[in-house]
């Protein structure tokens, strides 16, 4: 999703709550609430630029508003300062997806599994970034086959074996 999509996605909740009386004030408050949040973080990384904790709550909050960009750099600073800290890596590729660069997504979830081969995230949002963004059928194919050898069990796992029926006749 793009930003323009997210913000018309974020007025149409807005105009949608509205309607409702006092969900529009609740709305309002979480908005004004990640804002500040937002606002406090980027204060505290700019007076302590090591600070992983801030970093990465100020990605994830990013990440929720839907600015994928900003997340994406927040994301950048906890993975220099923390190479090994794959989740922070993971969301950092659905960021880079969600803000339309889908081949740099999947080179972060290539590297994540290039250290753990069993993944859980990097792996089904490799093949979902492959089928759905690049159109890459038979790498999706491959790679949700691989992630349901590893995970048969996974609450998703017929959903995925029907998808990969339907990539394996595109």
């Amino acid at each position: 999703m793009n930003n323009r999509s997210a913000i018309i996605l974020l007025f149409l909740a807005l105009t949608a709550f509205s309607c409702q009386g006092n969900s529009a004030s609740s709305l309002n408050k979480s908005v004004l609430s990640t804002a500040n949040e937002i606002k406090a973080l980027n204060t505290i990384t700019q007076q302590d630029g090591k600070n992983v904790v801030a970093w990465r709550k100020l990605g994830n909050s990013y990440m929720d508003a839907g600015r994928y960009n900003e997340a994406i750099s927040a994301f950048s600073h906890v993975v220099e300062l923390t190479p090994d800290n794959l989740n922070v890596a993971v969301d950092m590729g659905t960021c880079y997806r969600y803000a339309g660069m889908p081949d740099r997504a999947v080179q972060i979830y290539r590297k994540v599994l290039s250290v753990d081969p069993a993944n859980r995230h990097a792996m089904k949002n490799l093949g979902i970034v492959l089928a759905y963004d690049l159109k890459k059928n038979s790498e999706a194919a491959a790679d949700f086959e691989k992630y349901l050898a590893a995970y048969p069990d996974d609450p998703d796992a017929d959903a995925i074996r029907q998808e990969i029926i339907n990539l394996r006749k595109q």
